[in-house]
């Protein structure tokens, strides 16, 4: 998506939330899936975001022709919020469907040569913060939001209503609420035209 970068104010419904404990660390896996099933699902309940820009400009790619991005094989790069290190990830590989499966990547040196965006394993302050934006756009202008903000979907409601998107030729604009944790009450980037 081609655009300039600007900064929602605070009163484009957002809202933050200050949590008792915040995040400490981020873990890394790959998702390889054969289409985007449960996809958005997964990132919602392991709070991960998509870490690698050439997943999301694949994604955005098959989605411009319809059917595609059902059947095509995709390896995601994720990072997920977590409170423990490398050593205790805690993904939730049980909730994979059966052509699913999660690689873990631990090695900074192995996030490079996957050209991740994000490459420290910890934040530099617990992320303490909850923010929650409420967007209205089409897929592929939620897809952008959720990457350039290290979002995921906020609900199982809103993961399925992401994915539902996938299956609709001619899409129209959905309104979905997304997730992160920052350090600080921090605006969102939206790209705009």
């Amino acid at each position: 998506m081609k655009g300039t970068m600007k900064m929602m104010t605070i009163d484009q419904k957002i809202t933050h939330r200050k949590l008792e404990d915040g995040y400490s660390h981020y873990n890394y896996a790959v998702l390889h899936s054969r289409g985007l099933n449960h996809v958005f699902d997964m990132m919602r309940y392991d709070s991960a975001f998509f870490a690698r820009r050439s997943d999301l400009t694949n994604i955005l790619e098959k989605l411009k022709k319809y059917g595609d991005v059902l059947t095509s094989r995709f390896s995601i790069l994720l990072c997920k919020y977590d409170w423990h290190g490398v050593t205790k990830p805690n993904w939730t590989p049980a909730r994979l469907c059966g052509d699913q499966e999660y690689e873990f990547v631990s090695d900074i040196s192995a996030l490079y040569e996957l050209n991740s965006e994000l490459t420290i394993l910890r934040p530099t302050k617990k992320l303490k913060i909850r923010s929650e934006l409420e967007y209205t756009g089409t897929v592929s202008q939620i897809l952008q939001v959720m990457f350039d903000n290290h979002a995921f979907p906020e609900n199982e409601g809103v993961a399925h209503q992401i994915e539902r998107e996938f299956y609709v030729e001619d899409q129209k604009p959905i309104t979905v609420t997304l997730a992160n944790y920052q350090v600080a009450e921090t605006a969102w980037l939206i790209q705009t035209a």
